[in-house]
């Protein structure tokens, strides 16, 4: 065989060889990877079934059970969930099979829906649901449909599966209210990822308005507004305004959408007019507020007057185990309230973060004088960064400023407490700890005592269930004129609380009229790296600085009336003295 018959056996071999890698590969890509239109959810229209749908489940709640029902947006079946009466409660739920997913990929989810009378307490949602390896939940994202009647209406989603999910499923449910949600024609499928030349970027945000004189059947315009606050709550989308003109509007409101981090909906007074939320004659129970906020996330709400509620005014929770983060409330005026004024929690697995509460104006808050019902502004069970800032808090009972239960990493200064009862300021880890807080530039004054029990009229820190408190920070407070002290470790913690400094502060003419009670008290022996330095101490009424653990650092502080009728009252090291 010459040399030319041997060049020509192995250009064929290496052009055959080449051949069999090109067929494997597309092959591989043909059928071990879904198609980017494939959709992933089998019997997605429910359309195959015996007594119910082929590929899905239904789970009785409450004896409540979903129908595989005639009513549809195509094809001849879809999901009925219905909750009969005018009481909220959990309905059934449908999920779907398990679906393998790749981690950190993007997908699209969409669902049609229509509703039917649906209670203005929560929405009905179809949640993607996911998973790890071993099938444990790792988060949730939801697609919520209106409330009252709806029209057959489909929304989508693009998201990112986490970075361990293997699997999801799809469930749909009503939480906690009532009504019928029908759900059709759902679809789960891989986002592509090529790349086309961008368009410039468009602006879809809209801008809504409510007045007096409108109507819910207008378009929302500002010559064609709605009537009511509800209306646009349940409208409004990410990166929308909502603009409420004069007027007093008599409802109970619950937001209906998220924004995103670059698209927050803002509900605002429009700009110079007076609007008022008034609960007068509203029943709510236990729970709620006149505006409410579940599961929901990058909302603003601004300029509002909230009155007369018979129990909360602002309040925040999870939806159905998802968290609402990033909420602001600014510049509202909030005025006799059951419980407290503003309630914000997490209540999730997942903590939520992010909540602002900035120069509000509370009078009368918690006139209700329940204990159980929360302090003025109550943050806690769950959350993570916070800052409440610059408000005014006056002629209110049972506790103004309290952040509670699982709380770290917020930032409380810039607030005024008058003529109010209990604490301004409430620290307490309750069972699931509070951890790096600053508290500074408050001013508590003339703050009154209700009874003996009524303590402390300033700042107190407390672990009354044994969680962890601890790097919690007081610097540059002044409390003066108060009947009760000005600041404390509680007496009656149970926990471990450590790593307190109280630093700067200006604490004088304390515990007016009553016994035992003055100006610094650490009335816990078992609180440990305790610091109490730099401080102003005049005055008060039957101590200045008091510590019942000796390990507490008391040093370079100012000192006017030292008393000396408690052992435990001390001057520390390095102090300046007067008896003025």
């Amino acid at each position: 065989m010459n040399a030319r018959n041997k060049i020509n056996i192995i250009i064929t071999l290496i052009i055959f060889v080449n051949i069999i890698i090109f067929t494997f590969l597309i092959y591989s890509i043909l059928f071990s990877t879904p198609a980017l239109n494939t959709n992933l959810i089998v019997n997605p229209s429910f359309e195959s079934g015996i007594t119910r749908p082929n590929n899905w489940t239904f789970v009785t709640k409450d004896e409540n059970i979903p129908i595989w029902d005639n009513m549809h947006y195509n094809g001849s079946k879809s999901i009925k969930i219905s909750v009969p009466g005018m009481t909220g409660r959990e309905s059934g739920y449908a999920e779907s099979d398990m679906i393998k997913v790749e981690p950190q990929h993007y997908y699209t989810f969409s669902a049609w829906g229509k509703t039917e009378n649906v209670s203005e307490t929560d929405c009905p949602a179809v949640w993607i649901v996911e998973l790890d390896v071993n099938k444990k939940w790792i988060k949730q994202t939801n697609l919520s449909f209106g409330k009252c009647t709806n029209e057959w209406t489909q929304k989508r989603i693009d998201f990112e599966t986490n970075s361990n999910a293997t699997y999801l499923y799809i469930h749909a449910d009503i939480w906690k209210g009532y009504g019928t949600f029908w759900m059709d024609d759902v679809a789960l499928k891989i986002k592509t990822t090529q790349t086309y030349p961008q368009a410039p970027e468009q602006n879809f945000s809209s801008t809504y308005y409510v007045a007096m004189n409108g109507n819910d059947n207008n378009s929302g315009t500002e010559s064609q507004p709605w009537r009511t606050i509800s209306k646009a709550a349940r409208t409004a989308d990410a990166g929308d305004t909502v603009y409420v003109k004069e007027g007093v509007y008599y409802e109970q409101v619950w937001v209906g959408n998220s924004g995103s981090p670059d698209k927050w909906i803002t509900f605002a007074a429009y700009p110079g007019h007076s609007v008022t939320i008034d609960g007068t004659g509203l029943p709510m129970g236990r729970d709620y507020g006149l505006f409410n906020i579940l599961g929901k996330s990058y909302i603003k709400v601004t300029g509002f007057r909230i009155i007369n509620s018979e129990y909360s005014g602002f309040y925040v929770t999870h939806g159905e185990g998802v968290p609402s983060s990033n909420i602001i409330f600014s510049h509202n005026y909030l005025e006799k309230t059951w419980a407290a004024a503003i309630i914000m929690f997490g209540l999730s697995t997942t903590p939520a973060t992010n909540f602002i509460v900035d120069g509000n104006t509370l009078v009368q808050s918690h006139i209700g004088d329940d204990p159980m019902a929360h302090e003025g502004i109550t943050i806690g069970h769950n959350v993570d960064g916070f800052e409440i800032k610059n408000n005014f808090i006056t002629d209110s009972f049972v506790g103004q400023i309290n952040t509670k239960a699982g709380v770290t990493n917020g930032k409380i200064y810039n607030n005024t407490c008058v003529n109010s009862t209990y604490s301004c300021i409430y620290i307490d880890a309750w069972t699931d700890g509070a951890s790096n807080i600053e508290v500074l530039e408050n001013v508590v004054h003339d703050m009154i005592s209700k009874n003996e029990d009524d303590v402390v009229s300033g700042f107190n820190v407390a672990s009354e269930q044994g969680g962890l408190v601890e790097n919690i920070t007081f610097y540059n407070n002044t409390a003066y004129n108060n009947s009760g002290t000005a600041l404390m470790i509680a007496h009656y913690s149970i926990g471990p609380i450590k790593n307190i400094k109280i630093i700067g502060n200006t604490f004088y003419n304390n515990g007016i009229g009553y016994k035992e009670r003055g100006g610094i008290s650490i009335d816990y022996d078992k609180a440990t790296d305790v610091i109490i330095k730099d401080n102003i101490v005049s005055q008060n009424n039957e101590f200045q600085i008091l510590s019942k653990n000796a390990n507490t650092l008391v040093d370079h502080n100012f000192i006017n009336g030292f008393r000396g009728y408690y052992s435990s009252e001390t001057l520390g090291s390095n102090y300046s003295q007067a008896n003025i």
